[in-house]
């Protein structure tokens, strides 16, 4: 269960990219993380060889904090602002649906839409690869 995904994401790249090995899976889920965090640890706690020994952390080559840096730390809150924002007011970004699928998604919730009126979606879903339950590759996000 817990290499699940991994290897769903290792067969769609193979059938892209060419054959690649149980171990690449592996070692995506369950050491790269392990290497990156202690990678980033060492990082936050190295100092540099300076007179003031200031933290490498966030001093990139002596570039002034202003304008670089504090465009990388906006854009870093924005995004995490934002997505607060749609879980917090969901219907914030209700505009960015189109009519017609929200219009659809209401008909369908209120009971609205009859069973061959489902049939004709399902069908339709079903010669899309990415959205078909019974491709190989489907992932159910339940």
């Amino acid at each position: 269960m817990s290499m699940e995904y991994v290897i769903v994401l290792k067969d769609r790249l193979s059938t892209n990219i060419g054959p690649l090995p149980t171990v690449w899976a592996f070692s995506v889920k369950h050491m790269m993380p392990s290497i990156l965090l202690i990678c980033f640890i060492n990082l936050c706690a190295s100092k540099q060889e300076d007179e003031r020994a200031r933290s490498v952390f966030a001093h990139y080559g002596n570039f002034e904090a202003a304008p670089y840096q504090i465009i990388g730390i906006a854009i870093v809150i924005l995004t995490m602002l934002l997505f607060v924002v749609g879980v917090t007011f969901p219907d914030v970004y209700q505009m960015l649906v189109r009519p017609e699928i929200s219009d659809y998604v209401d008909e369908l919730n209120q009971g609205k839409i009859s069973d061959g009126e489902k049939a004709e979606v399902d069908a339709e879903i079903a010669t899309q690869p990415a959205l078909n339950p019974e491709n190989k590759n489907f992932v159910n996000e339940e």
